[in-house]
């Protein structure tokens, strides 16, 4: 199987498979469905949001500490969110507080057909990048204003 989309509240089965690289799993998952305004926001065609299972393997590697359970999260840290931008050309910083401190990153093709989603770190330290602007406030982000 080369891909899977939908929403992933209701594919948690299949994402787990793909999470825990179980055999025929895809290649890459759709996490979330942009709203539109999100994807105008990063610059995209597309309203998936891909996981690469090589971005994920890269990641679980680099950080142990982040499992499933926060991995589910990832459509509520797209919706609510602080997003900011500017600091690399098409990537995008999402910082958010909440039960837990997130930071994840996602990047915009060259074409801008998609987006993907880089990583996901817990981290206290939610100042976002030299060079990063606010591009959209989120219900759930870091409080942290220039």
């Amino acid at each position: 199987m080369a891909a899977m989309k939908g929403t992933l509240s209701l594919r948690k089965k299949q994402f787990e498979e793909f999470f825990n690289n179980k055999e025929g799993s895809p290649t890459k998952f759709s996490i979330t469905t942009l709203t539109e305004e999100d994807q105008k926001l990063f610059g995209v065609h597309s309203p998936d949001l891909w996981l690469s299972r090589i971005s994920l393997d890269a990641h679980l590697e680099k950080h142990p500490e982040i499992g499933l359970n926060d991995y589910l999260k990832i459509p509520e840290i797209v919706r609510n969110a602080d997003i900011w931008g500017g600091h690399k050309e098409r990537r995008f910083l999402l910082i958010t507080f909440g039960d837990v401190a997130y930071r994840a990153a996602i990047k915009a093709t060259q074409d801008h057909s998609e987006a993907w989603f880089l990583s996901l770190v817990v981290s206290p330290k939610q100042k976002p990048p030299k060079g990063a602007v606010l591009l959209r406030k989120g219900t759930g982000g870091s409080g942290w204003r220039p």
